[in-house]
């Protein structure tokens, strides 16, 4: 099993086995509309794979079917509006994550609105000191 794939079974503690409903259709339409066929990066390896950086964090991996994949590959929705889904399903199955993790893989400006809509605990605040350095 590739590394990443591995890394959101786990998150999600999904068996193989498992039914796995696709991120984007369930929170289209609230419900197991249609399964997980891949596990895809929302910022891809092959356009953003910046040297020494991990992209293979569950802040990253969303899993969909082969439709809402095409979707995304094709811009349909976007880097925010596909973090948003994904970062959403995280919290309403209460994984832990922490858009800190994304700050190395994504762009700024999606950054600091994710850091918005999914703002860090206390224990982030203090660690949030990069929105004072004007090399970021």
């Amino acid at each position: 099993m590739k590394r990443h794939i591995r890394i959101y079974m786990n998150a999600f503690e999904y068996a193989e086995d498992d039914r796995k409903p696709c991120e984007v259709g369930k929170y289209l339409t609230g419900t197991f509309s249609c399964e997980i066929d891949d596990i895809h990066h929302i910022e891809p390896k092959r356009m953003g794979g910046r040297k020494n950086v991990d992209m293979d964090v569950i802040e990253n991996l969303i899993g969909v079917c082969r439709s809402h994949h095409d979707d995304c590959d094709s811009q349909r929705y976007d880097q925010l509006t596909q973090y948003i889904m994904h970062l959403s399903t995280l919290q309403d199955y209460g994984i832990p994550f922490s858009v800190e993790n994304l700050k190395p893989i994504v762009k700024r400006g999606i950054y600091e609105q994710l850091a918005i809509v999914f703002p860090p605990d206390e224990e982030e605040i203090n660690d949030l000191r990069f929105l004072e350095d004007p090399k970021f």
